[in-house]
């Protein structure tokens, strides 16, 4: 059976989860829970949840959406299997074919691969492709079909060389790729009586806010078995599928709430999909009015109802929505904001709360600084943030093939996963700094290097002479005369030789790396080199170093076993270092998500996930919703289909989730001011709509609380302000900042006789151009 389950709140869905968990208990006590899902936070929170209704949750399965369904084509027929046609692999199939375009129909590609990057360029129009043709066995899987049949869909330029690369891959690897496997699977799912005895017994699909068609094909297949049950958020109790568009809102205005014609194009247009392709048996709906108490709430019954009373409200702090003069102001005030939070609500509990951002990297670093005197931690970070052992290795492979600046050099060395690798310590690096500054190095290896450069062949200010004079010193003890040609740095004796030690042998790696890294190789080859290096380079004693060693050997490992028996042409430390950066940052820490603490995360993660209060940083102009921006050759792109992935459209749904989601309260912030001429900044476009509803629809005006440039600013500590802090520091310097300033006295307030006065002013002038530096210096003792 196909059961869609429905409710306005994920609360009440759950509630849906847990009553059948209860009421219909597995056949087989040992048989797993099988959940699809979108994400992890969506995994921990699920996870949670049924523990605190079971007491004990066990035996249990999440997946995401490309395992889920490849598992469960290999569980119905084990020949039916899509690895070969996996990304990464296409990836490299790709770029080796790239080599060789010699049919006309590839003259397109001629003209790109040209010129100097050569191989990087290739790599990066190989991944362009792998990452294209990833959706068309998706979205296209009929594109793909008529052109094994020799024909076109969209008759395009750019569909007939993609069409021939098509071709090539599959005289190799078999046209039965990924799409049209699970086509097979769902014709299977059709035409047999009975695949009961190789699925799970249920599947529960929770998170879930859109699909493309095929997949919604495969679960309709797949309730032919075993039982399915969809649970879906829905933002409104009455038929929405056919509201108008934001487009068409302007030209025919409705009584229909605006917000859900504004910010639900996705879930409008997947609800007519559900409509049209899926056949449930049983439908059963939870929609539950929310108790009135703030203004958040009656927005939320108001889409509920999709109903516009144009009901006057007073502004309250239900929603709060900040504009500020950068990122770490945002941040401040988020702090200050949450801190009112809590003070006000004794019940709300860190664990209570999320803070969410489209892209959470780019605020981290001041999340660290500003909330470190609170329990918190900043999830879905990419695994080259999450990993500085990682992070070093890329950091190093760029450095050996690049100008050797000393602070670039320097940064890499002041690493606790380097410095201790070459048995170095804090105090060791302060030490070597010293060095660097009294030697003046500056940049080059040598003067060899210099001359690789085009530049005149001299070794001054190179880490070759800085590393000859610190030996030299070492060795001699002297620096009173030049040691073939060499100035000995006499401040070196004793332990120190240790550490000079320690700074040549890394120096030496460096220029060992500068080396052997230039020359291309294979994938193979190239896996081999980067192990020897991360063995010389990284340290491997404390147990987080052995855990982040182990992530990038289970990277590394790739070059040497699946990727490498499908490559076997030359690759350049260039196409190997954006090969590594392209993985570390496509991957995603686990760990962070609800932990009993403030939760900071993008915002994919926690989607429809409910809190009382929500928080949303970044919500700037140009960078949420994000921009669908498609390669002029993706056909995907070009030729829109229903049930096709938007990033915009599905930034949009994901703000009217939130707005969904939040139960007491929601904070917005966004760099709305000029940090260097203090003008408004227009925030992202979401939230301009949303003001446009406050302000048209329920007469709410000065929504927006715009924030002085300085936290310390005496806005915030006036009675009855709109702004408002807890810091202390900030109170205390406005204090002092605002304090009368005594009038300056003079430095001496004797009196001289005129003729005294003329023989020292004369007498000063004469000191004065004889040795000026001791004359200044003199005075200065005398004041």
């Amino acid at each position: 059976m196909f059961i869609l389950h429905s409710s306005n709140k994920t609360e009440n869905l759950l509630f849906h989860l847990t009553t059948v968990i209860e009421s219909a208990q597995l056949s087989n006590p040992l048989a797993k829970e099988v959940f699809l899902i979108q994400s992890q936070g969506m995994e921990r929170w699920l996870s949670q949840q049924l523990a605190d209704k079971f007491g004990v949750w066990g035996n249990y399965e999440f997946l995401f959406p490309g395992k889920f369904f490849s598992s469960i084509a290999k569980q119905v027929d084990q020949q039916l299997s899509d690895e070969v046609f996996d990304r990464e692999l296409m990836l490299w199939r790709f770029e080796q074919l790239l080599r060789d375009l010699d049919e006309p129909c590839f003259k397109p590609l001629q003209h790109y691969l040209q010129g100097e990057n050569l191989e990087l360029k290739r790599f990066q129009l190989a991944q362009q492709l792998a990452q294209l043709f990833d959706q068309y066995q998706m979205m296209r899987p009929d594109m793909l079909a008529l052109w094994q049949q020799n024909q076109c869909l969209y008759q395009s330029d750019s569909e007939a060389w993609q069409r021939a690369l098509w071709l090539k891959i599959t005289d190799d690897l078999g046209s039965q790729h990924r799409g049209l496997l699970w086509q097979q699977v769902i014709n299977q799912f059709k035409q047999s009586a009975d695949l009961s005895k190789h699925l799970p017994e249920r599947i529960m699909v929770f998170g879930l806010n859109t699909m493309p068609p095929l997949f919604l094909d495969y679960l309709q297949g797949l309730s032919l078995h075993c039982d399915v049950h969809f649970f879906l958020l829905n933002p409104t109790q009455v038929y929405w599928a056919d509201l108008v568009s934001k487009k068409q809102l302007s030209e025919q205005p409705t009584d229909d709430h605006p917000l859900l014609a504004t910010l639900g194009q996705q879930g409008r247009e997947f609800q007519q999909m559900l409509l049209e392709q899926a056949h449930f048996s049983f439908e059963p709906e939870s929609f539950e009015p929310i108790e009135i108490t703030n203004n958040l709430q009656q927005l939320q019954n108001d889409i509920l109802n999709n109903l516009l009373e144009g009901q006057a409200l007073k502004k309250d702090h239900s929603i709060s929505i900040n504009a500020c003069h950068s990122r770490m102001r945002e941040v401040e005030v988020l702090k200050n904001q949450l801190l009112l939070s809590l003070e006000s609500d004794p019940s709300l509990a860190l664990r209570d709360i999320v803070v969410m951002a489209p892209d959470i990297q780019m605020y981290a670093p001041f999340i660290s600084a500003i909330f470190s005197d609170i329990q918190h931690a900043i999830a879905d970070k990419s695994l080259r943030l999450s990993n500085t052992l990682l992070d070093s290795f890329i950091r190093f492979l760029k450095l050996s093939q690049g100008r050797f600046g000393w602070q670039t050099v320097m940064d890499l060395l002041e690493q606790p996963t380097v410095y201790t690798q070459f048995e170095l310590t804090e105090t060791d690096l302060e030490l070597i700094n010293h060095w660097v500054e009294q030697t003046h190095v500056r940049w080059g290896k040598s003067a060899s290097h210099k001359k690789e450069l085009g530049l005149p062949e001299l070794s001054e200010n190179t880490w070759q002479a800085t590393l000859d004079r610190l030996l030299m010193g070492y060795a001699v003890g002297s620096e009173e005369n030049f040691v073939d040609h060499i100035l000995p740095y006499r401040e070196i004796e004793g332990s120190s030789a240790n550490v000079l030690g320690g700074l040549n042998d890394f120096i030496q790696l460096l220029f060992k790396a500068s080396k052997e890294l230039t020359r291309p190789s294979t994938l193979e080859a190239w896996g081999d080199r980067l192990y020897y290096f991360a063995d010389q380079l990284l340290s491997n004693k404390t147990a987080t170093e052995q855990l982040e060693r182990q992530q990038l050997n289970e990277i590394i490992e790739d070059l040497n076993s699946k990727i490498s028996i499908i490559h076997s042409e030359d690759i350049t430390i260039d196409v190997i270092v954006a090969w590594l950066e392209s993985r570390v940052s496509e991957q995603k820490s686990s760990t962070g998500f609800l932990r009993g603490q403030l939760t900071f995360c993008s915002m994919l993660p926690m989607r429809s996930i409910p809190f009382k209060v929500i928080a949303l940083l970044g919500l700037n102009e140009g960078e949420f919703p994000k921009v669908d921006r498609h390669p002029t050759f993706d056909l995907v792109g070009q030729n829109f289909r229903q049930g096709d992935r938007s990033r915009r459209a599905d930034d949009r749904y994901q703000f009217l989730e939130v707005l969904l989601s939040a139960r007491q309260q929601i904070i917005i912030t966004y760099i709305g001011l000029s940090i260097h001429r203090n003008e408004a900044i227009v925030p992202s476009v979401v939230v301009s709509e949303l003001l446009d509803v406050l302000e048209n629809a329920y007469q709410m005006h000065d929504i927006i609380i715009k924030h002085p440039l300085q936290p310390f600013s005496r806005r915030y500590f006036i009675e009855d302000s709109e702004h408002f802090s807890f810091s202390q520091a900030d109170y205390e310097t406005m204090l002092a900042l605002s304090a009368d300033k005594p009038e300056p006295e003079k430095w001496w307030q004797g009196s001289l006789d005129t003729k005294t006065s003329n023989i020292i002013e004369i007498n000063d002038l004469f000191a004065f151009f004889r040795q000026p530096q001791q004359y200044f210096l003199k005075r200065q003792l005398d004041i």
